[in-house]
């Protein structure tokens, strides 16, 4: 593990060291709820898929097309926010600030993460209740997803180091 006399960075990546196994298992839990459910939805629905959409599928890929969106802008705003209201980190130490941007990250990621699972869990509803396979493909495309954004966790130190540097 770094130190804080390592260099440029030591200090995020020190901070993101901390958030990281949190943010793993709870991005990997919901991954795991969304590709559990699309495999139940497989095993309810045998061959009667249909690749006309119903209402209801078109309804499901609207909302989950909009938690997709969402998840781009809604952590940002949240972010925003956080910073915000933290006010200028200039009076504490470095160590402390980037601490506190860490669980902006950390809380950003989650609800970010939480959007996406929502958009593929109602798609996998949709399919379980309507048989049309777009609203599976989409459910695991969002899972898709889901799984680049736990890959780039190991960048978080990236996005911490430049909000520390915009307030600053």
């Amino acid at each position: 593990m770094s130190t804080l006399d390592d260099g440029p960075g030591a200090e995020s990546s020190a901070a993101v060291a901390e958030i990281l196994p949190a943010l793993r298992v709870v991005t990997g839990a919901l991954i795991f709820g969304v590709i559990s459910l699309l495999g139940i939805g497989f095993f309810l629905s045998g061959e009667d898929m249909v690749n006309e959409p119903e209402f209801m599928s078109w309804l499901g890929l609207g909302i989950g097309g909009l938690m997709f969106v969402q998840h781009l802008v809604v952590p940002n705003f949240i972010a925003r926010a956080a910073i915000r209201k933290q006010g200028s980190l200039e009076e504490v130490d470095p160590d402390t600030a980037y601490h506190v941007l860490a669980q902006v990250f950390h809380t950003q990621h989650i609800v970010g993460s939480a959007m996406l699972e929502a958009g593929a869990i109602l798609n996998v509803v949709f399919f379980i209740t309507t048989n049309f396979i777009g609203n599976a493909v989409f459910a695991g495309v969002m899972a898709l997803v889901m799984i680049v954004r736990l890959v780039m966790l190991s960048s978080a130190h990236v996005w911490i180091d430049e909000k520390y540097q915009q307030m600053s």
